[in-house]
């Protein structure tokens, strides 16, 4: 069994943790206005590609709203199963929990190399 009187302690765990903020920034939008400097930005490399940047915030977690869909702010286990599937071109994807697009988007952009 996957999930077991055994694991359940880990699990637990896991669920009252606080949730990981990260923002995914849309390579797609027009939007030159730096809105995360460095100071209270940085890279979040667990989650960052070749193809698809991500941020997290240094001391807070707090992420702004986006301006023209310029990053999508989200958690960042919400990005983990677009890791995991190693999505190629040509792959077809069903994302049954799509709204409101960031995992859409995370999507894309690995898929999209150019």
């Amino acid at each position: 069994t996957f999930f077991g009187p055994e694991k359940w302690p880990q699990l637990r765990q896991s669920l009252q943790s606080a949730k990981k903020s990260c923002a995914l920034i849309n390579r797609y939008s027009s939007l030159e206005e730096n809105l995360f400097p460095s100071d209270r930005f940085r890279p979040f490399d667990d989650l960052s590609t070749s193809t698809m940047r991500v941020i997290e915030p240094i001391e807070s977690n707090d992420v702004p709203r986006p301006m023209n869909h310029s990053h999508y702010p989200m958690c960042g286990a919400s990005l983990l199963p677009v890791l995991a599937l190693n999505i190629e071109p040509n792959d077809r994807i069903l994302d049954l929990c799509a709204s409101p697009g960031g995992k859409s988007l995370a999507i894309a952009q690995q898929i999209d190399s150019s």
